[in-house]
């Protein structure tokens, strides 16, 4: 099965994913996105976090 085809269970609660990534990302993230910077991290990189909708 590929990603898209999977069922997922709607969330009721706000839900962040952290992540590392390379400082030069956050010049391509677009405003008021779901992936927002959120401070440097260790070894030149950079911390994330996309934040996952929730269920309306």
């Amino acid at each position: 099965m590929f990603w898209h085809e999977l069922a997922y269970a709607l969330i009721n609660d706000p839900v962040n994913v952290p992540f590392d990534s390379s400082p030069d990302a956050v010049d391509a993230l677009p405003e008021n996105g779901p992936i927002q910077y959120d401070g440097s991290s260790q070894n030149g990189f950079a911390k994330y976090k996309l934040t996952l909708p929730t269920a309306e």
